[in-house]
């Protein structure tokens, strides 16, 4: 059951001491009570606080106790009406809040958000063609609140029932809160919150009296208690920023020893977009890497929750950071898409872009890019900025070392997978690639050659192998090989003198490129009979073709080994 809470901190400053001014006993409170309903009463105490000097009181009352049912309605009184009209006719000349043609961001139009509306008088002010949005928690003034306004929230304000309003038509023009802050028990967060909802060229109104205006001399005490308010605010906003931080920074060294720990590039390249929007907020991330063979930045990963024909827009807005990046720049920060030249016209497909080279020795080996920051509990993208840029500088120093750490292991493990004597890949990457390109002549209905090609070279006379000599033999049938396939075609020494081949999109594999290459070991091995006298070479082939042979790669070997000579 909620009761009254005895204050023991200012409200405005959270300083903890009170000094006593007035207390007048047990009293009725100012509410509006249904018949048949006794009137609460508690202790009416006023109290200064000794830091800001805010006058307050110290008790303070439930908000069902005193607005679920609310008496006064502004649209009763004329004077109200007309002090309403003029507080409009104002805040519409500072503000000028633009009306579009319907309700998306794109239709240009804008909305006004007034915190404690009542019976919705003031917001039927505002013109025709802006988005008109209240909250009010009074019951009985809700069915005439809720005529011409765009969107009435029946609670009390705060951010959550908006985020999936403002992920679609953007943040609030005006905020206005009209004779209800001095009522607020938590100022500093009513308008941190405030801060959430309004954009940064926003306005936020707030009434703090009665139309007939200040006494002066009691200016200069609202200024310094506005002050004071703003301090405690930023205090506020700023050490929520550096937990947050701090809770990134930490996030980045954990996920770290993951990434640093995982040699597997394909696998590390999952993990770091993952982690960038896990850590970074974003919902989308792009991975470029750079390729060796052609000498450009491919998408090697990508991460998020875009459609597939959104993603062609969304790489296309990657490549033009990228391209800033190779140019020279040490990082890409985009705020706001819709509002920086050059990129306007990537507006509608992300609002925010940060990109960040990745560098080895120096040099740009790839990219990392990220797109949109949703931060938590929003439904709403906010904008990169400077300290995000700072956070994912070092997440980026740590992918850095990973990805070269992949890379060198990779290439060791290729060199493990060749032959030291031809360097030619081994029957396990042969392996390897004969399922790939099993598959993917399946996939794509293509036809595929596999030939089996058994060198022996013996010594004239005798039975065991000559293995020096042999070795010459070998490597040189080797050269002859590669250089009688086509570049995407695949060689390996399988055995100590068997040689396997691959020939992918063998459409004329059997009239042409088996002939061919028989012909080229022929003439070669006729060459190494006239320069090594005493060596014999035999020959024996075997091929199978996919799929009149067979259709896997169990019946493809069996078929390619019937050697003949």
């Amino acid at each position: 059951m909620v009761s009254p809470r005895r204050r023991t901190t200012c409200r405005a400053c959270g300083h903890a001491g009170f000094a006593p001014v007035l207390s007048l006993g047990t009293q009725s409170l100012t509410s509006f009570p249904l018949p048949g309903q006794p009137t609460r009463r508690g202790p009416l105490e006023a109290v200064l606080c000794k830091r800001c000097k805010l006058f307050q009181m110290r008790w303070t009352y439930p908000g069902s106790w005193l607005y679920s049912w609310y008496g006064y309605r502004s649209g009763v009184n004329p004077i109200m009406v007309r002090a309403l009209r003029d507080m409009a006719e104002r805040v519409v000349e500072l503000a000028r809040p633009q009306p579009g043609t319907g309700w998306s961001k794109l239709c240009g139009m804008q909305w006004v958000l007034d915190i404690g509306s009542n019976d919705g008088t003031y917001l039927r002010m505002m013109p025709e063609g802006v988005g008109r949005v209240g909250f009010e928690p009074a019951r009985n003034l809700q069915p005439q609140a809720r005529e011409g306004l765009t969107l009435l929230v029946d609670d009390y304000f705060s951010v959550s029932p908006l985020r999936k309003w403002i992920s679609g038509y953007g943040k609030a023009k005006v905020v206005t809160a009209l004779a209800m802050f001095y009522d607020l028990d938590r100022p500093a967060a009513f308008l941190r919150d405030v801060a959430r909802v309004l954009r940064e060229d926003g306005v936020l109104v707030i009434q703090m009296t009665s139309a007939s205006g200040i006494p002066q001399e009691r200016v200069a005490a609202l200024d310094e208690a506005a002050m004071l308010l703003s301090d405690s605010i930023g205090v506020s906003l700023r050490e929520e920023s550096a937990a947050l931080r701090m809770t990134k920074i930490a996030a980045i060294n954990e996920a770290g020893i993951n990434i640093i720990s995982t040699l597997d590039l394909l696998r590390l390249q999952k993990l770091v977009a993952t982690s960038a929007c896990l850590i970074m907020e974003a919902e989308s991330c792009v991975i470029r890497l750079l390729d060796a063979a052609t000498g450009k930045y491919a998408i090697r990963d990508f991460y998020g929750m875009k459609a597939e024909s959104d993603q062609k827009d969304l790489f296309r807005m990657d490549k033009k950071a990228v391209t800033e990046v190779l140019k020279g720049a040490s990082s890409i920060l985009v705020r706001d898409v819709a509002e920086e030249e050059g990129w306007k016209e990537f507006a509608g497909i992300a609002r925010t872009l940060l990109c960040l080279p990745l560098k080895s020795d120096g040099e740009i080996i790839g990219t990392v890019s990220i797109f949109d920051k949703f931060p938590h509990k929003t439904f709403y993208s906010t904008s990169f900025n400077n300290d995000d840029r700072g956070t994912f500088e070092k997440f980026i120093r740590y992918v850095e070392k990973a990805i070269g750490n992949a890379i060198a292991f990779e290439r060791n493990d290729r060199l493990k997978n060749l032959d030291e004597a031809t360097g030619l890949p081994t029957l396990k990457y042969f392996q390897g690639r004969l399922h790939h390109e099993l598959s993917r002549a399946k996939r794509f209905k293509r036809r595929l050659v596999l030939m089996i090609c058994e060198v022996t070279p013996k010594l004239t006379g005798r039975e065991f192998a000559a293995v020096d000599r042999g070795e010459i033999v070998v490597k040189r049938l080797a050269s002859v090989l590669r250089g009688s396939l086509r570049e995407y075609d695949v060689v390996a020494r399988i055995s100590e003198w068997k040689f396997g081949m691959i020939l992918p999109e063998a459409e004329d594999g059997r009239m042409s490129a088996i002939p061919r290459i028989k012909k080229a070991i022929h003439t070669e091995v006729e060459e190494i009979r006239k320069r090594i006298k005493d060596v014999r070479v035999d020959l024996r082939f075997g091929h199978a073709s996919y799929p009149e042979d067979g259709d896997d790669h169990e019946k493809l070997i069996f078929k390619s080994n019937i050697l003949k000579m």
